[in-house]
């Protein structure tokens, strides 16, 4: 029973040492983000179903601005 725990401790510590240091990420900046475009010389995409799609032609696109956080 004594060497289970054991064992089971020093598995335990030798995970933590061991694993490896991941870096936290970065906040993206405001410029970073892509947005969707209006444009009467892009064509228009007919879909038929659930499709993604990735440069849409679009008339307006939320309020964007941006605040910075105060504690």
């Amino acid at each position: 029973m004594w060497a289970f725990l054991i064992k089971l401790l020093v598995g335990f510590a030798l995970s933590v040492l061991l694993r490896p240091k991941v870096d936290s990420p970065k906040p993206a900046k405001f410029d970073e983000f892509e947005y969707p475009t209006a444009d009467e010389t892009r064509p228009i995409p007919h879909v038929f179903g659930r499709v993604r799609i990735k440069d849409a032609n679009c008339l307006w696109f939320g309020n964007l601005k941006y605040e910075s956080i105060r504690s």
